[in-house]
């Protein structure tokens, strides 16, 4: 019909996925629980970090890296909390997540046993009770002592009663601490029968 033809035209952009990381799983001592955070976002305009706790953030849930997460007494107690990283200023994508998750364990509990009578110049061998088995020992004074850093060391009682004291440290720099005194038993002098 002698119509003239007709065009339009349009252009679609492409926008790349936001890819996100939150860093990987941490176990932490409940002596020291914030956990340091250092989130990655890409391909979006920022991030913001959310949790299942009731800690806080600081300085800000929006930054990324050099974030420190403090967690409440109940985070504690529950023993463990999920915190998200989430894309933000996606674009035309969704927003993408990645969480990690934190858990809070106690320091080892440890026991160096019952204080002990020792005839002087005698020796005894320390048997402590330690719940965690993966520990690093440390006896002090290191004074008559076969070697202040095994579990079980042998004492040599000297002239005056000796309080050892025990600390383990576990794979995480929790350290727990007991004592145990080691009381000296002088055997009497008979001068004369």
């Amino acid at each position: 019909d002698d119509c003239i033809p007709a065009s339009s035209s349009m252009t679609i952009s492409f926008q790349d996925l936001p890819i996100v990381q939150a860093g990987a799983d941490q176990s932490l001592c409940t002596q020291n629980p914030n956990v340091s955070l250092s989130g990655q976002v890409n391909n979006a305009g920022g991030g913001i970090w959310s949790t299942s706790g009731s800690g806080t953030f600081n300085p800000t849930d929006t930054q990324l890296t050099n974030v420190v997460y403090i967690p409440s007494n109940s985070d504690i107690i529950n023993g463990s909390v999920r915190l998200t990283l989430s894309s933000t200023g996606n674009g035309a994508c969704d927003t993408i997540r990645d969480e990690l998750l934190a858990s809070f364990i106690p320091p080892p509990i440890i026991n160096a046993g019952e204080d002990r009578f020792v005839l002087q110049n005698k020796t005894t061998v320390l048997n402590p009770s330690v719940s965690d088995p993966n520990v690093t020992y440390l006896w002090t004074p290191n004074l008559n002592i076969s070697d202040n850093s095994v579990k079980n060391p042998v004492i040599t009682a000297g002239d005056v009663d000796q309080l050892y004291t025990l600390t383990v440290t576990d794979s995480r720099g929790c350290p727990s601490t007991d004592e145990i005194l080691i009381k000296v038993l002088i055997p009497p002098s008979i001068y004369n029968t």
